[in-house]
């Protein structure tokens, strides 16, 4: 369904960009089911994050081709890596340092990437990492892509630091998603799972590990704080739902694998239906 999606009415099958950003959300969707099984967020080691991964990917037209997006989320996914690795070690410089890194180059393709940093900082601090080694560590990853942006740049007699200050403040004239159906329609089923989802981990006592509680709470302010900014930079709508994909796959995924009711069962195949009945809208 995922390939069948992207290459459906399509006449030409070799354009690299297309057949490139495919194998990057492919290889996203594994390297989502590495995290799970790693930092055990979706108990008995489920595939459903790289399900709905690539049901969001397949659902959403505009990111088939997106190929510098999907090479920004793969390197956000890999600084969810460094970043649950490091819960409560407060000698973790090197995660720290690859997380900075990680933003540093992303923001090379999507500048507004860097805007992320903060929310870094906000699970270094939830994983009970963050002191001021590991601030001036991320700091000094980010800086160390600089250096070289800034040696590229004096050696090419080329400014690249304006032009990413120029698209970012670009990024900052603020462009409202407009409001169609298909817009309704994709809220309305992530507002109804996030809801519900959010009343789990947050209200209920759910059984689950405290790192396990920790990772989803942090999971969810990135899903709402990125789902903030893709509707209001719609002008760069499309890297943002890629981002955005990777803590609601584990979102969803938690939520269909841990409460196994009737009434679930049944939103669940709602769920599906909608996000595919999407791509025809």
């Amino acid at each position: 369904m995922f390939f069948a999606f992207r290459f459906i009415n399509k006449e030409d099958y070799t354009p690299l960009y297309l057949w490139g950003s495919s194998a990057l959300q492919v290889g996203l969707a594994f390297l989502l089911l590495y995290i799970s099984h790693r930092f055990m967020i979706v108990k008995e080691r489920s595939l459903l994050p790289a399900f709905f991964n690539l049901l969001f990917v397949a659902a959403n037209q505009n990111s088939f081709a997106d190929i510098i997006g999907s090479s920004v989320a793969m390197a956000i996914a890999l600084c969810f890596v460094f970043l649950f690795s490091s819960y409560k070690n407060e000698e973790a410089k090197v995660e720290s340092l690859n997380i900075g890194i990680l933003v540093g180059l992303a923001s090379l393709y999507f500048p507004t990437a860097i805007m992320l940093l903060p929310l870094f900082w906000i699970g270094m601090y939830m994983m009970k990492s963050l002191n001021i080694k590991t601030f001036l560590a991320n700091i000094t990853g980010l800086i160390v892509v600089c250096s070289f942006v800034f040696t590229w740049s004096i050696y090419n007699n080329h400014n690249v630091f304006s032009d990413k200050v120029s698209e970012l403040s670009k990024a900052f004239d603020f462009q409202f998603l407009e409001f169609g159906l298909k817009n309704y329609i994709m809220i309305g089923v992530l507002a109804l799972i996030l809801s519900l989802e959010g009343f789990n981990v947050f209200m209920s006592g759910l059984s689950e590990k405290v790192q396990t509680k920790t990772i989803l709470n942090y999971l969810y302010l990135f899903a709402v704080v990125v789902i903030i900014l893709s509707i209001t930079m719609s002008q760069i709508n499309s890297q943002w739902n890629l981002i955005c994909f990777i803590p609601l796959s584990y979102l969803f995924a938690h939520y269909f694998t841990f409460y196994d009711k009737k009434i679930n069962s049944w939103l669940f195949f709602l769920c599906i239906a909608m996000l595919i009945g999407l791509y025809w809208l």
